[in-house]
């Protein structure tokens, strides 16, 4: 890696001209709309954002998440205690104010309504999403070990499909599944939940599928690895065999397809710490090591990999 690169340049990688134009174009366009239909309310004269001006403004978006204070005008305030010098340097409350009033990522004339057999929750953002998947994948090829889980985007502002999960460190915010390179946490394809009224395609071993699929990993040779909401017998061996991706993972004993005679609370003849039985069939194994408790895993044969919860590991044939 060139040793003249600094974090901006690999920041522009993402953040880059062409999201930029995307974003000047939309919001030009979403102001002129307001601006022609409730002309009253939107009185103050609108001026197309440069690429200068809107990389200014995300500046100092940026720099509101690091040096927090209750509301917007107070980084303009001549206060001595609250004044933030950078931000009157860079922009006029008023204009920092009038953009984010119209900042829009897509069509709003064009987006579906409810009830609509297109309607989409996250219309307003996809193309944003589409934008950084892309960019993603373009920039970084992954190590052969990869991961698909869960992760919490923290928000508690208003949108129908902010979800509550009192385990994880965040309650509030926006789900999200994501697949990631195990070796360096590089993100590589983000899919958004949607919320409960979610297909399938949003929902346990579909969106391991589709995670592969929108990242180009379908056919690689990748070894995946999930925690037991996603493991199965029968995703596993679909990827096994379609895919071309070898998978391991934690597994619950109730899945179906699983060997019970070791797949259960109490299989027998394990007791001791080191204790360890598994079964094979076709590609697959199934394994249940004793550690503080029991962990089970699966995989296709021949690579028994261990963990510390309950699961399954699918490892291929050598």
């Amino acid at each position: 890696m060139p040793q003249d690169k600094t974090p901006l340049d690999f920041f522009r990688l993402f953040f880059n001209h062409v999201l930029l134009e995307m974003l000047i174009q939309q919001t030009d366009s979403y102001a002129n709309l307001q601006k022609e239909n409730k002309p009253d309310e939107n009185k103050m004269a609108w001026v197309r954002p440069t690429i200068q001006e809107m990389n200014a403004f995300f500046g100092l978006c940026f720099e509101m998440g690091i040096d927090r204070k209750p509301s917007t005008r107070m980084y303009w305030s001549t206060d001595s205690f609250l004044q933030s010098p950078l931000h009157a340097k860079t922009m006029s409350r008023d204009r920092f104010t009038q953009i984010m009033r119209y900042l829009h990522f897509s069509d709003s004339t064009q987006q579906p309504l409810p009830g609509d057999p297109n309607y989409d929750p996250l219309y307003k953002v996809k193309p944003l999403l589409t934008h950084f998947n892309t960019a993603f994948q373009q920039e970084y090829t992954p190590n052969r070990n990869i991961t698909v889980d869960e992760t919490m985007i923290p928000f508690k502002g208003r949108v129908q499909f902010k979800q509550y999960m009192p385990q994880k460190p965040h309650k509030w915010g926006v789900k999200a599944w994501v697949l990631a390179d195990s070796q360096n946490s590089y993100i590589q394809y983000v899919d958004i939940y949607p919320g409960k009224n979610a297909t399938p395609t949003h929902l346990g071993s579909s969106v391991v599928k589709r995670c592969l699929e929108q990242s180009d990993l379908v056919g690689k040779g990748y070894h995946l690895y999930t925690d037991n909401f996603f493991t199965s017998p029968e995703l596993f061996s679909a990827l096994y065999e379609n895919f071309g991706t070898y998978a391991c993972g934690t597994v619950r004993c109730n899945r179906r397809g699983l060997p019970k005679d070791i797949m259960c609370k109490k299989p027998t003849g394990i007791n001791e710490r080191g204790d360890m039985r598994f079964r094979q069939k076709g590609p697959l194994v199934a394994s249940v090591w004793r550690d503080n408790k029991n962990v089970y895993t699966r995989q296709p044969s021949t690579t028994i990999v261990s963990h510390k919860l309950k699961g399954v590991s699918i490892v291929p044939r050598q």
